[in-house]
């Protein structure tokens, strides 16, 4: 069997696995755009009917048209528009189930299963958040020389498809951070509950704003130690604070970004093609205050998304998978219990 992104990204993701259910009851991971975990899907049978049930306990995400593909020989190919279950309207935006008569299937077992939804991030509406995963570990590095210059080099873990290095920037400049890996939120820079990592949050739109620039700016030969000051003037109660990485900025420069992003920023939302900032929680300040010292909150961009988002069901906890020839994806086999 071939070993492809998917093939590891199903073995990666065992651990949201229920345990102890490999046939009696199997619950799937459910994963949006293959960068974020948004529910479960669980496969199930009484004497009649098989239960397949998808459901959604990640908060902002919806639940659109749903479709099932169950039969007694695996199918062809991803294309769940032909599955043979498919129902454009869920339950509830979080919950939908399908009872399938056994006697479809003639009796026969085992079964082969793909579980696919067309979801919505519904977190915040209006805004092409991207699908992110609720924590991931971040390895940090200051400064940033790779890709482009930027205060900090992030290394992503355990992040699926969001794997990797990317270029970071700092939204505080009294807390403090060092170069280890932390375990570390996401979130869309448009979500309220991303307004408690910053102290002047309303000009986080103006911050998206100057991020679709950034590029720009060095191009033209700005300093990135100028951008960064940018950033803390936009977003921080203490801007001016001494900082032994920027002594390349240039006042001038500062005064300039920043000049733009608050004349041009107010109310901005990206559009196709642009970028969106997603901020970093290390070791969870929001909503697991138990973890320690607050940590500094850091930045990247994503590509902005738009429209609805696939997600499927993949394999766990030894429950036999195959992916898909093309596309992402795939189907397990499942023993219909007597």
């Amino acid at each position: 069997m071939r070993r492809t992104l998917n093939h590891w990204l199903a073995v990666l993701f065992v651990v949201f696995c229920i345990s102890g259910q490999a046939w009696a009851a199997v619950e799937l991971p459910l994963w949006a755009g293959q960068t974020a975990k948004i529910g479960q899907v669980t496969i199930e049978n009484n004497a009649i009917s098989l239960i397949v049930t998808f459901q959604l306990d990640v908060p902002g995400w919806l639940l659109g048209e749903t479709h099932v593909y169950a039969g007694i020989v695996p199918p062809s190919k991803s294309a769940p528009g032909q599955f043979p279950y498919k129902d454009p309207v869920p339950d509830s935006p979080q919950l939908h189930v399908y009872t399938i008569p056994l006697s479809d299937f003639g009796g026969a077992t085992p079964l082969y299963i793909a579980a696919h939804a067309d979801v919505q991030n519904g977190t915040v509406p209006g805004v092409p958040c991207p699908p992110l995963p609720v924590s991931c570990w971040v390895q940090v590095a200051c400064p940033g020389p790779l890709g482009m210059p930027s205060y900090f080099d992030l290394l992503f873990s355990q992040a699926g498809l969001l794997d990797g290095l990317h270029d970071g920037w700092c939204l505080d400049t009294e807390l403090p951070i060092g170069p280890h890996n932390y375990l570390t939120y996401l979130y869309c820079s448009y979500d309220p509950a991303a307004a408690a990592l910053v102290d002047d949050p309303e000009n986080l739109p103006n911050l998206n704003f100057l991020a679709n620039k950034f590029q720009e700016y060095l191009d033209q030969g700005y300093a990135w130690q100028s951008i960064q000051r940018a950033i803390w003037h936009l977003l921080d109660d203490n801007p001016t604070e001494p900082d032994p990485y920027l002594a390349g900025e240039d006042p001038a420069q500062v005064f300039e970004i920043l000049g733009d992003a608050l004349d041009n920023g107010d109310n901005f939302i990206p559009g196709p093609g642009q970028l969106i900032v997603i901020l970093l929680d290390p070791v969870g300040q929001i909503n697991h205050p138990l973890y320690g010292t607050r940590r500094q909150p850091m930045m990247i961009t994503l590509p902005a998304r738009f429209g609805e988002e696939t997600a499927w069901a993949l394999g766990c906890n030894g429950v036999p998978f195959w992916e898909f020839r093309t596309g992402w994806g795939g189907y397990i086999r499942y023993n219909v219990q007597p």
